[in-house]
């Protein structure tokens, strides 16, 4: 629908400048800063627009500026019962972007242009700056309570914008405002947070994309003929809104001309609107009145032949004041005084409220006449189209849910066979992880002992200056301790390296191999072939002989071999060597040996008047003679034994201790060693085998996921085919309504019937 306004009388110059130049002289003039040609380009107005513009700003201000003062005049001529110079004010400030108090041509023209051809961001920039009355980039909610009291005031009667419901009205807008644009919640709204705000608000966005056409007095005959093909060959209704201070220009008159001629018998109304203002003069009114409706009905009848006069007169033409309509339908009349309205506004609302019917049954009856056969015709093309549609995509969707129902099945199968090869290779894994765990375990046992049974030649090979000092042995024993638990490891590790490492291996091919045969794609198999076992694996053999032979003491003294007290032992170490049958014989023997002990101790206290009395007694028995060859020959051998015990001698009696004690202690970690080896073995094949299943488990998982997508594709497209089946049946109903509508309202014997 196109609203075409009237706005005056046109002038005839062709440049702006030259306009300036023409004018009189009892004006200050003030000439243009920059030509049409840059004017051209900075506002995207072609020449003609530009010239007419200036054409129009030069009829209110002849001076080429335009003061305060005579912008809050000219804007009052807009909304004469109103209060509107606050408003003005505003505007005039946005306007005037350069603060110099006053407004030229080019200010006006470029503020046009931003309203009319600047982006979304700009305009909404331009509003913001309205709102931002001391321009200072923030809108204050005081701020934005002046700006809508002074809206308000635009269409209230004077005098009454202090009236208790309307300031409450203006405080809840000027709220619901600030409420909506203050993000940050402290009553102060910065233009980014305004900007993002207006952005993302759906309704601002329809605003902007809203487009409403209007011709005040602009010759577009230009481009006529495109700007109607463009905006008007769709439009049922055409409206010609003039003002009661004016009458139909010769533009608007083209303009309907041009669309009788390409519209076949238009439906053009005229609303004469402000005939409120004819109150001032009643005397004038019938006769004003008269003369608009003479030019109305001749343009309408004798021009256009659109209608019979009184049907124009009756139907087309009406004397209205969209003002008091507006204020009517916004205030609650009841709580207010009538002084907002002028005389009379009781007919003006009734005949506003005529046209309203009029123009709907208008649009009614046009819809039905000019389009909706049209429309009829194209929606039956369209279920066809659907329903040709529809029927593709059933059948297209029955054969794609029957290639992935097989396709389902195959995977369901897919995933059957990798979940029993899983469990299959695990079971096997297991096995061969288990076998290949208890042939270290012996192997490393048996080692361990072959060098247990060699460990005194391995500790005769250590070298190390040896003294009898206690300082000096301490340190000998952790040397010897650090050097056997060192040889013996790496003896271990010779002899074992070679068939530890058969055996590994032997396992990584045949669980790879196995894991390979089970995946699909090559990609994965590839990905198993890169999976290398640790090259720095080895076996630790971790004896710890400084703790197992921390409880070691070593017996260095000089001992004669044929003295009493190492006899002694000799016995009691030979008897504690025998075995016993019963328990009682084992305590008795214990107590023997504790004796035995006790009397060990007391003869080596008292070594002196024992070897006394035997002396006697030997003396007494064979003669001194015998004693003196027996005793020379004791005495000789005693001498011999005290001088070889010698560092070598103690360090070789300290070294047969020492292997004698430790060989017993290691006897006792074999299980614990070999044990140790085969949980090393058992834990690098685990983590191999897990490296290669993993990409067996995620086969099966990818198998899992499209069995799902699958699924779900099945599910969509018996979704699909149902909704397609309920589509069908609706195009069924809707064809049938559309034959039915063309019967009855579209044929030529119903169109006759129902007129």
């Amino acid at each position: 629908m196109n609203v075409v306004r009237s706005a005056g009388g046109r002038h005839n110059s062709d440049s702006y400048k030259a306009e300036n130049e023409n004018a009189t002289s009892t004006h200050p003039i003030s000439r243009p800063t920059c030509s049409i040609t840059e004017l051209m380009k900075k506002t995207n107005f072609s020449k003609e627009e530009i010239r007419h513009l200036y054409r129009t700003f030069k009829q209110d201000s002849p001076s080429g500026q335009v003061t305060k003062e005579q912008f809050a005049s000219i804007f009052s001529t807009l909304f004469p019962t109103g209060e509107c110079y606050r408003y003005a004010i505003f505007l005039f400030q946005n306007i005037d972007r350069s603060n110099t108090n006053i407004i030229r041509f080019e200010d006006l023209v470029t503020t046009f242009s931003l309203l009319v051809h600047g982006s979304i961001e700009a305009r909404l920039g331009w509003i913001f700056d309205l709102y931002d009355i001391n321009k200072d980039g923030i809108i204050t909610r005081t701020e934005l309570f002046q700006l809508v009291a002074s809206i308000f005031q635009l269409i209230m009667p004077v005098g009454k914008l202090n009236y208790a419901p309307i300031m409450n009205a203006i405080q809840e807008r000027t709220d619901e405002l600030v409420d909506a644009w203050d993000i940050h919640g402290n009553g102060l709204v910065h233009k980014e947070d305004f900007l993002q705000y207006c952005l993302q608000s759906i309704k601002i966005d329809g605003w902007f994309n809203a487009k409403f056409y209007t011709s005040p007095g602009i010759d577009v005959s230009t481009n006529l003929d495109e700007w109607i093909e463009k905006y008007c060959l769709d439009a049922d209704v055409f409206i010609l809104v003039a003002s009661a201070e004016a009458t139909i220009t010769g533009a608007e008159k083209k303009f309907l001309h041009n669309v009788a001629e390409r519209l076949s018998n238009p439906n053009i109304f005229i609303l004469m609107n402000r005939w409120d203002a004819t109150d001032n003069e009643p005397e004038m009114v019938e006769l004003v009145k008269q003369q608009h409706l003479d030019r109305g009905l001749e343009f309408l009848c004798d021009e256009l032949n659109l209608c019979e006069r009184k049907e124009a007169t009756e139907h087309r033409m009406f004397f209205i004041s969209a003002r008091e309509a507006l204020l009517n339908r916004n205030i609650d009349t009841s709580t207010l005084s009538k002084s907002g309205f002028n005389k009379g506004y009781k007919e003006r609302l009734i005949e506003f409220n005529k046209f309203e019917h009029e123009f709907e049954k208008c649009i009614s009856k046009t819809a039905v006449q000019t389009k909706f056969e049209q429309h009829t015709n194209r929606g039956k093309e369209i279920v066809i189209l659907l329903n040709e549609t529809i029927s593709n995509i059933i059948n297209k969707s029955q054969t794609i849910k029957q290639e992935s129902s097989e396709k389902l099945i195959e995977m369901e199968e897919k995933n059957d066979f990798l979940e029993h090869e899983l469990i299959s290779i695990t079971d096997l894994a297991k096995e061969k992880i288990r076998y290949v765990s208890e042939d270290i375990y012996k192997r490393v046992a048996q080692t361990l002992n072959d060098e247990i049974k060699r460990l005194y030649t391995l500790i005769e090979e250590f070298d190390r200056p040896f003294s009898s000092d206690r300082d000096q042995i301490r340190l000998y024993k952790q040397d010897l301790h650090y050097w056997v638990e060192e040889r013996l490891g790496s003896n271990l590790q010779n002899r074992l390296h070679t068939a530890l490492y058969n055996s590994l291996d032997i396992v990584h091919s045949e669980i790879k191999e196995r894991v390979k045969s089970i995946l699909s794609t090559s990609e994965r198999k590839s990905l198993v072939d890169l999976i290398v076992p640790r090259s720095d694996f080895a076996i630790s053999y971790r004896l710890d002989c400084s703790n197992l032979c921390s409880d070691f003491h070593e017996d260095i003294q000089f001992k004669f071999s044929l003295g009493l007290t190492s006899l002694w032992e000799h016995f009691v170490q030979s008897q504690n060597k025998s075995k016993y049958i019963s328990s009682s014989l084992l305590n008795s023997s214990n107590d023997l040996l504790t004796k035995t002990n006790n009397l060990t101790a007391l003869s080596s206290s008292k070594s002196g008047l024992v070897a006394l009395g035997i002396s006697a007694l030997i003396w007494r028995s064979i003669g001194w003679k015998m004693v003196a060859i027996v005793g020379g020959f004791y005495g000789s051998f005693y001498l011999y034994e005290r001088l070889m015990w010698t560092k070598k001698a103690q360090e070789r009696a300290f070294k047969r201790q020492y292997a004698d004690y430790a060989s017993a202690k290691m006897k006792l970690i074999v299980d614990l060693t070999s044990g140790n080896a085969s949980a090393q073995v058992q834990q690098e094949l685990s983590m191999y085998f897990a490296q290669t299943i993993h990409y067996v488990a995620m086969e099966k998982d990818d198998t899992l996921d499209n069995i799902q997508e699958t699924r779900n594709e099945i599910n969509h497209l018996k979704s699909y085919i149902d909704k397609g089946k309920k589509i069908k049946k609706q195009i069924d109903k809707i064809d049938n309504e559309l034959n039915q509508f063309s019967k009855q309202y579209l044929t030529v014997d119903s169109t006759n019937t129902a007129n």
